[in-house]
């Protein structure tokens, strides 16, 4: 029987943030008994962000593909299995920094295999295909409407049983669990959704045979805070048909990031689920029964990274990847956060960690700071006249009557709309957050009295 190999990017296990910054992230080998092979580091600079790996040549022995992570540069680097580098390259402009996620299979029938990219949280949903050397071959295409921000994950292979590759998209985290079906020239072939279309879980989305068939299917797991589980789609008279539901779990979990491959080499894939952020550090191996067949415990620390599990297979083995990658999420609360970022002018609304609006404000400017710290909402107020007197003459009075959508995070501070101006983006308040009359109009019906707000430099 053919020995299991675990591959996990795992967070170095050092409490001071500059040392976890010097050794960055590491990407461990262990043994099925749990013994380390080897180990090295694909990103020293930040942490890595996506896995997957394909043998990108013609020698039978699989590369390991790895895309950077939230906040880093849109890097993807590839691997030989010893951990030394071959290459790299970017997948999308230098000044992006919503990270990369990656796939690998041949799209265009020529033996080798295609890396296909898409933009993480904060980029529109692009897909792009590269060559095995980073060369673009001309594919790209935005799977979602292009406004769209949360970014998009990607796979590829023949689900359609025709012997050409398919790219197969799910809408990143803040989107609905959106799953699509292209062909490898970006024409869209059929689409559906594994939960209700409201959800903003997103969708982490891979292929594998799990019932022996010879035919991949799609399956399918929320991304973001909710009960954990897989959905598995077959491909049936030209379209993705739903076949079943399993879950992993009963208690909701900040994603469930799933992949699929023979783990007891019976002919059929088992289905690999983590708990993703902040969740528990071992690996579910799930029978499509939904039962769990084997656990495997990999040590890593989940408090600042979501576990991905991958495939990895070549022409000596069967194995399984898990990459302790970068997450967008912010902690484990589930409760509603607003962030406001002073260096950026921007207002972030999570729920449950995820991300679910951002935008430009105006705070205070200097002289007049927005104060920084975690507070909580403890007013909401729909309409407010916002009146200063400083002295007769002085040109720092003002009045404004008629303020909509106001909520006091401080004593006399507030988020406001604010329509005396248009500039959000740059420092404008005596204080206060100003958004535009729709953004603050929607903050307000979001939030309640008790949501948490902070506000960083």
């Amino acid at each position: 029987m053919k020995s299991l190999v675990l591959v996990v990017a795992g967070l170095s296990l050092l409490v001071a943030s500059q040392a976890q910054a010097a050794s960055g992230y590491e990407l461990k080998i262990f043994s099925q008994d749990g013994q380390l092979v080897r180990s090295f580091v694909p990103f020293a600079e930040g942490a890595p962000g996506s896995v997957t790996a394909a043998d990108l040549g013609s020698d039978g022995v699989a590369e390991i593909i790895v895309g950077s992570g939230y906040g880093s540069q849109p890097l993807v680097r590839i691997f030989r299995q010893d951990g030394s580098m071959i290459g790299e390259f970017l997948a999308y402009g230098d000044g992006f920094r919503g990270g990369v996620n990656v796939t690998t299979c041949d799209l265009d029938g020529d033996g080798d295999s295609e890396i296909i990219t898409g933009a993480g949280y904060t980029g529109g949903p692009h897909v792009r295909v590269f060559n095995n050397d980073g060369v673009p071959t001309g594919v790209s295409f935005f799977a979602y409407a292009q406004a769209f921000r949360g970014g998009v994950n990607v796979t590829c292979g023949d689900i359609t049983g025709d012997g050409d590759a398919e790219i197969i998209t799910g809408a990143g985290v803040s989107g609905g669990p959106h799953i699509r079906v292209y062909r490898a020239d970006g024409v869209l072939m059929d689409e559906a959704f594994s939960g209700s279309a409201t959800d903003s879980t997103g969708a982490f989305v891979t292929l594998g045979d799990t019932d022996g068939d010879s035919q991949l299917e799609v399956l399918a797991s929320p991304m973001a805070y909710a009960h954990p589980s897989v959905t598995i789609f077959n491909w049936t008279s030209g379209m993705l048909k739903y076949r079943q539901s399993l879950s992993t779990g009963t208690t909701q979990t900040h994603g469930s990031p799933v992949s699929a491959y023979d783990f007891d080499n019976d002919g059929s894939d088992e289905i690999a689920v983590s708990q993703g952020a902040f969740g528990s550090s071992v690996i579910n191996i799930l029978e499509t029964v939904g039962n769990t067949s084997a656990t495997v415990e990999t040590s890593i620390l989940t408090s600042n990274a979501s576990l991905l599990p991958a495939r990895l297979k070549d022409n000596a083995s069967n194995h399984m990847l898990v990459l302790a990658g970068s997450t967008q999420l912010v902690d484990s609360t589930s409760e509603k956060l607003i962030k406001v970022d002073i260096s950026e002018q921007r207002l972030t609304a999570y729920s449950n960690g995820v991300p679910v609006n951002s935008f430009l404000v105006s705070t205070g400017v200097s002289g007049w700071n927005t104060p920084q710290g975690t507070t909580t909402v403890t007013a909401k107020i729909p309409i407010m006249d916002y009146t200063w007197f400083y002295g007769a003459g002085n040109p720092n009075n003002y009045s404004l009557p008629d303020v909509k959508w106001n909520m006091r995070f401080r004593n006399h501070y507030y988020i406001h709309s604010a329509y005396w101006h248009n500039n959000f983006g740059k420092p404008m308040s005596h204080g206060c957050v100003n958004t535009s009359i729709p953004d603050a109009e929607w903050v307000y019906n979001w939030a309640s009295v008790g949501t948490t707000v902070t506000v960083q430099p």
